[in-house]
């Protein structure tokens, strides 16, 4: 899926985003905390529990979008040995 050479420039895009989220989200977390505080304190649950439910849904469309391609690729190679 991905050039063999470009794998380093991947890792160091998900790495600087990892920080990126890690750096911006604390502060966020600490605004959206506040601001609530007083109507609904548990908001910030609430989000966190939403970027959970986000998170794993993209992680099931990155296994099922491999495992579809692995299986093309496999019958590929069989139609080829023909």
């Amino acid at each position: 899926m991905v050039d063999v050479s470009e794998v380093a420039r991947i890792y160091a895009v998900l790495n600087v985003l990892g920080y990126g989220i890690s750096f911006v989200g604390g502060p966020v977390y600490r605004l959206v905390y506040d601001a609530t505080l007083e109507t609904f304190s548990s908001t910030f649950m609430l989000i966190t529990a939403g970027c959970l439910a986000l998170s794993s849904v993209f992680m099931l469309l990155v296994i099922f979008k491999r495992k579809k391609n692995e299986e093309s690729a496999a019958i590929e190679t069989a139609s080829g040995e023909i």
